[in-house]
Protein backbone atom coordinates (compact mmCIF):
# COMPACT_ATOMS: atom_id res chain seq x y z
CA UNK A 1 0.00 0.00 0.00
CA UNK A 2 1.17 3.33 -0.58
CA UNK A 3 2.07 5.69 2.09
CA UNK A 4 0.83 8.96 2.49
CA UNK A 5 1.41 11.80 4.73
CA UNK A 6 -2.02 13.16 3.97
CA UNK A 7 -4.31 13.94 6.69
CA UNK A 8 -7.97 12.50 6.57
CA UNK A 9 -10.70 13.31 8.91
CA UNK A 10 -11.51 10.55 11.33
CA UNK A 11 -15.07 9.06 10.82
CA UNK A 12 -16.26 9.43 14.77
CA UNK A 13 -18.92 6.94 13.66
CA UNK A 14 -19.30 4.46 11.07
CA UNK A 15 -22.62 3.26 9.47
CA UNK A 16 -23.82 0.72 11.48
CA UNK A 17 -24.11 -2.41 8.61
CA UNK A 18 -20.11 -1.64 8.57
CA UNK A 19 -20.08 -1.63 12.76
CA UNK A 20 -21.78 -5.31 12.38
CA UNK A 21 -19.74 -6.90 10.07
CA UNK A 22 -16.64 -5.59 11.82
CA UNK A 23 -17.63 -7.11 15.17
CA UNK A 24 -18.36 -10.49 13.35
CA UNK A 25 -14.96 -10.64 11.31
CA UNK A 26 -13.47 -10.00 15.19
CA UNK A 27 -15.91 -12.44 16.72
CA UNK A 28 -15.49 -15.36 14.49
CA UNK A 29 -11.42 -15.29 14.38
CA UNK A 30 -11.71 -15.39 18.00
CA UNK A 31 -13.93 -18.29 18.09
CA UNK A 32 -11.18 -19.90 15.22
CA UNK A 33 -9.03 -19.39 17.58
CA UNK A 34 -10.68 -20.53 20.36
CA UNK A 35 -10.86 -24.07 17.95
CA UNK A 36 -7.18 -24.33 17.31
CA UNK A 37 -6.22 -24.17 21.22
CA UNK A 38 -9.01 -27.07 21.33
CA UNK A 39 -7.17 -28.93 19.13
CA UNK A 40 -4.17 -28.55 21.24
CA UNK A 41 -5.55 -29.46 24.18
CA UNK A 42 -6.55 -32.74 22.89
CA UNK A 43 -3.33 -33.32 21.79
CA UNK A 44 -1.59 -32.71 24.36
CA UNK A 45 -4.29 -34.78 26.26
CA UNK A 46 -4.82 -31.92 28.63
CA UNK A 47 -8.25 -30.26 29.89
CA UNK A 48 -9.09 -26.51 29.32
CA UNK A 49 -8.35 -25.63 32.54
CA UNK A 50 -4.34 -27.06 32.12
CA UNK A 51 -4.45 -25.58 28.86
CA UNK A 52 -5.15 -22.49 29.07
CA UNK A 53 -2.18 -22.34 31.73
CA UNK A 54 -0.28 -24.51 29.42
CA UNK A 55 -0.48 -23.18 26.24
CA UNK A 56 -0.10 -19.69 24.87
CA UNK A 57 -1.41 -17.82 21.88
CA UNK A 58 0.28 -17.13 18.77
CA UNK A 59 0.24 -16.19 14.92
CA UNK A 60 -1.25 -18.43 13.09
CA UNK A 61 0.87 -20.48 11.21
CA UNK A 62 2.78 -20.56 13.69
CA UNK A 63 0.27 -22.70 15.72
CA UNK A 64 -0.07 -24.77 13.19
CA UNK A 65 3.23 -25.90 13.39
CA UNK A 66 2.51 -26.73 16.45
CA UNK A 67 -0.49 -28.82 15.93
CA UNK A 68 1.94 -30.39 13.01
CA UNK A 69 4.61 -31.28 15.81
CA UNK A 70 2.26 -32.67 17.66
CA UNK A 71 0.79 -35.05 15.20
CA UNK A 72 3.56 -36.39 14.33
CA UNK A 73 4.60 -36.98 18.02
CA UNK A 74 1.63 -38.43 18.98
CA UNK A 75 1.34 -40.76 15.58
CA UNK A 76 -1.86 -39.13 14.19
CA UNK A 77 -2.64 -36.85 11.44
CA UNK A 78 -5.74 -35.93 9.26
CA UNK A 79 -6.54 -35.45 5.83
CA UNK A 80 -6.30 -31.27 5.60
CA UNK A 81 -2.82 -30.13 4.21
CA UNK A 82 -2.43 -27.30 7.32
CA UNK A 83 0.22 -26.14 5.26
CA UNK A 84 -2.44 -24.76 2.33
CA UNK A 85 -3.75 -22.83 5.38
CA UNK A 86 -0.91 -21.18 6.46
CA UNK A 87 -1.17 -18.15 3.84
CA UNK A 88 -4.58 -17.41 3.13
CA UNK A 89 -4.90 -17.33 6.79
CA UNK A 90 -1.72 -15.04 7.92
CA UNK A 91 -3.96 -12.50 5.53
CA UNK A 92 -7.01 -12.82 7.26
CA UNK A 93 -5.30 -12.74 10.73
CA UNK A 94 -3.58 -9.57 9.57
CA UNK A 95 -6.84 -7.86 8.33
CA UNK A 96 -8.28 -8.46 11.62
CA UNK A 97 -5.52 -6.71 13.37
CA UNK A 98 -5.77 -3.76 11.63
CA UNK A 99 -9.27 -4.31 12.13
CA UNK A 100 -8.69 -4.31 15.80
CA UNK A 101 -6.15 -1.50 15.85
CA UNK A 102 -6.48 1.18 12.63
CA UNK A 103 -8.59 4.07 12.63
CA UNK A 104 -11.42 4.74 10.40
CA UNK A 105 -11.21 8.05 8.09
CA UNK A 106 -13.10 10.04 5.66
CA UNK A 107 -11.19 10.18 2.30
CA UNK A 108 -11.57 12.73 -0.34
CA UNK A 109 -11.55 10.51 -3.42
CA UNK A 110 -14.49 7.70 -2.24
CA UNK A 111 -17.41 7.64 -0.46
CA UNK A 112 -16.03 3.88 1.05
CA UNK A 113 -15.02 3.76 4.06
CA UNK A 114 -11.19 4.19 4.78
CA UNK A 115 -9.40 2.34 7.16
CA UNK A 116 -5.60 4.08 8.67
CA UNK A 117 -2.94 1.65 10.02
CA UNK A 118 -0.22 3.91 11.77
CA UNK A 119 2.73 2.82 11.88
CA UNK A 120 5.87 4.48 14.05
CA UNK A 121 9.33 4.28 14.66
CA UNK A 122 11.12 5.17 18.09
CA UNK A 123 14.67 5.42 17.72
CA UNK A 124 15.78 7.01 21.36
CA UNK A 125 12.93 6.82 24.23
CA UNK A 126 12.53 11.22 23.84
CA UNK A 127 11.93 10.81 20.57
CA UNK A 128 8.27 11.74 19.00
CA UNK A 129 6.62 9.33 17.19
CA UNK A 130 6.40 9.09 13.70
CA UNK A 131 3.54 8.15 12.32
CA UNK A 132 2.86 7.15 8.55
CA UNK A 133 -0.82 6.27 7.57
CA UNK A 134 -1.77 3.48 4.94
CA UNK A 135 -5.25 4.19 3.77
CA UNK A 136 -7.34 1.45 2.44
CA UNK A 137 -10.98 1.45 0.96
CA UNK A 138 -13.03 -1.19 2.83
CA UNK A 139 -16.16 -2.29 1.28
CA UNK A 140 -18.93 -4.57 2.74
CA UNK A 141 -17.73 -7.10 0.41
CA UNK A 142 -14.81 -7.04 1.56
CA UNK A 143 -15.58 -7.24 5.17
CA UNK A 144 -17.96 -10.28 4.44
CA UNK A 145 -15.89 -12.41 2.63
CA UNK A 146 -13.18 -12.10 5.53
CA UNK A 147 -16.25 -13.36 7.74
CA UNK A 148 -17.12 -16.48 4.98
CA UNK A 149 -13.16 -17.46 4.89
CA UNK A 150 -13.27 -17.41 8.87
CA UNK A 151 -16.10 -19.33 8.65
CA UNK A 152 -14.94 -22.03 6.61
CA UNK A 153 -11.12 -21.94 8.59
CA UNK A 154 -13.59 -22.68 11.48
CA UNK A 155 -15.40 -26.21 9.68
CA UNK A 156 -11.81 -27.41 8.95
CA UNK A 157 -10.43 -27.27 12.51
CA UNK A 158 -14.13 -29.11 13.63
CA UNK A 159 -13.13 -31.36 10.85
CA UNK A 160 -9.40 -32.00 12.30
CA UNK A 161 -10.83 -32.27 15.93
CA UNK A 162 -13.27 -34.87 14.51
CA UNK A 163 -10.58 -37.15 12.80
CA UNK A 164 -8.51 -36.40 15.59
CA UNK A 165 -11.00 -37.80 18.27
CA UNK A 166 -11.08 -41.26 16.60
CA UNK A 167 -7.15 -41.68 16.81
CA UNK A 168 -5.97 -40.40 19.91
CA UNK A 169 -7.43 -42.57 21.79
CA UNK A 170 -5.15 -45.69 20.05
CA UNK A 171 -1.55 -45.68 21.07
CA UNK A 172 0.61 -43.83 18.70
CA UNK A 173 2.45 -47.12 16.02
CA UNK A 174 6.17 -46.02 15.35
CA UNK A 175 4.81 -45.50 11.45
CA UNK A 176 1.99 -44.57 9.83
CA UNK A 177 1.19 -46.57 6.73
CA UNK A 178 0.12 -44.09 3.82
CA UNK A 179 -3.39 -45.18 2.51
CA UNK A 180 -3.26 -45.33 -1.37
CA UNK A 181 -3.80 -42.80 -3.28
CA UNK A 182 -7.41 -41.25 -3.85
CA UNK A 183 -8.91 -43.77 -1.12
CA UNK A 184 -9.46 -44.14 2.58
CA UNK A 185 -9.64 -46.31 5.09
CA UNK A 186 -11.52 -49.40 4.09
CA UNK A 187 -12.10 -48.78 0.64
CA UNK A 188 -13.94 -45.58 1.04
CA UNK A 189 -13.08 -42.18 -1.10
CA UNK A 190 -11.03 -40.39 0.65
CA UNK A 191 -12.30 -36.68 1.82
CA UNK A 192 -11.30 -33.79 -0.80
CA UNK A 193 -8.87 -31.36 0.75
CA UNK A 194 -11.29 -28.58 1.77
CA UNK A 195 -10.28 -25.45 0.34
CA UNK A 196 -10.43 -21.61 2.08
CA UNK A 197 -11.99 -19.31 0.10
CA UNK A 198 -9.09 -16.64 -0.65
CA UNK A 199 -9.53 -12.97 1.69
CA UNK A 200 -10.01 -9.83 -0.24
CA UNK A 201 -7.18 -7.41 -0.52
CA UNK A 202 -8.75 -4.01 -0.19
CA UNK A 203 -7.28 -1.34 -2.43
CA UNK A 204 -5.23 1.12 -1.41
CA UNK A 205 -5.55 4.58 -1.87
CA UNK A 206 -2.92 7.53 -3.07
CA UNK A 207 -3.70 11.07 -1.97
Amino acid sequence: MATTHAIHPVRRRLPRNYSTEIGRVIARWALFESRLRALAYLLLDVGPERGRVAVRGGRVADYLTMLEDLMQLRGVGVTVRTKALKRPLTEVETFRDKLAHGVWLRHPRTRTPVLQVTKGDLPDPSAIRAAQALPAAVTLGDLRRYVRTIDAAIRIADRMRAELMRQTRVAAPPKRRRPAPGRGRRGRRARAQPKLPPPPSPVALRS
